[in-house]
C-alpha cells in the first residue's frame, strides 16, 4: 500500500511537472519570438552595411552569416512551441529523411560529439512523410542521449542508421553506454525523475510524443553487453 500511495505520488508529481513545463515553454516562446525576430534583421543590417561601406572580411561574413543562421532555427523552434501551445496540427510533407538526419548530426556542438567514435549508416535518399523540423528535433534528442551515455564507457561508441520496413523508415540510434537497471529501461520514454544534474526527465517522452504525433512510434531495445538501441520509425511516402 505505501509503494502504491508512494507511486501515485510520483505520478502525480510528474504530471504537475510537465503542466508547469508547458505554460513556461508557452510564455517562452511568446516573449522570446521578438527579440530573436531582431536578431535577424540587425545581422541582416550589419552585412547590408559593410557591404555599403566596401568592408570584406571573410571570417565576419562568415559569423555574420552563422548568427542569422542560428537566429532563423532558434526561430522555427519558437514556432513550433508556440503551435503547440495553440494545439495546431503539425505540418506534414514529403521530405527526405536522409537529409534531416545529416543536418541534426551536424547541429551537435563539438564538445557533445568529442571523444566519441561515432558511424553514420544512411542510404543516399529516404523519402518520408511528416513535419521534417520536428523529426529532426527528435533524433537530435535521442542522439544528444546517446552521446552522452557512451561517454561513461572506456571506448565511446555511437551510430545511427535508417532501414526500409514494409510502411515506415527505422532510425537506429545506439550507444555502448554503462548497463543501466531494470526499473530506469522499463521507464525509458515515460515521464520520470532523471538522475542528470540538468534534466527535467521528460526528454524520451517528448520524443515519444512527436514520433506519434507524426505518425510512427518508438522502441528501446537492450544491447549485449551493455548500451541501449533506440529505434525511431517515421512513415514512409506511399508510392
Amino acid at each position: 500500500t505505501e509503494r502504491k500511495a508512494r507511486e501515485n505520488r510520483q505520478k502525480l508529481d510528474l504530471l504537475e511537472k510537465s503542466r508547469v513545463i508547458s505554460q513556461m515553454s508557452s510564455i517562452f516562446a511568446h516573449e522570446v519570438k521578438q527579440p530573436i525576430t531582431n536578431l535577424i534583421y540587425y545581422a541582416s543590417a550589419l552585412s547590408l552595411l559593410l557591404q555599403q561601406l566596401g568592408v570584406k572580411d571573410d571570417r565576419v561574413e562568415y559569423a555574420l552569416k552563422q548568427m542569422n543562421s542560428q537566429a532563423k532555427r532558434t526561430s522555427d523552434i519558437v514556432e513550433h512551441v508556440r503551435s503547440y501551445a495553440k494545439h495546431k496540427a503539425n505540418r506534414s510533407e514529403v521530405f527526405n529523411l536522409v537529409e534531416v538526419i545529416r543536418r541534426a548530426i551536424n547541429s551537435i556542438n563539438k564538445e557533445e560529439i568529442e571523444g566519441v567514435q561515432t558511424t553514420a549508416n544512411l542510404p543516399q535518399e529516404a523519402i518520408a512523410v511528416g513535419d521534417s523540423f520536428e523529426i529532426e528535433l527528435a533524433v537530435l534528442n535521442v542522439l544528444k542521449n546517446a552521446l552522452k551515455a557512451a561517454k561513461n564507457s572506456l571506448n565511446p561508441q555511437t551510430s545511427v542508421s535508417v532501414t526500409a520496413q514494409k510502411h515506415m523508415w527505422k532510425i537506429t540510434v545506439t550507444d555502448n553506454g554503462p548497463k543501466i537497471s531494470e526499473e530506469i529501461f522499463s521507464a525509458l520514454g515515460r515521464p520520470t525523475s532523471t538522475s542528470k544534474k540538468d534534466g527535467l526527465g521528460v526528454g524520451l517522452s517528448i520524443v515519444l510524443s512527436i514520433i506519434e504525433n507524426n505518425g510512427g512510434h518508438l522502441t528501446f531495445r537492450r544491447i549485449e553487453p551493455n548500451g541501449i538501441a533506440v529505434d525511431l520509425f517515421v512513415k514512409k511516402k506511399e508510392e
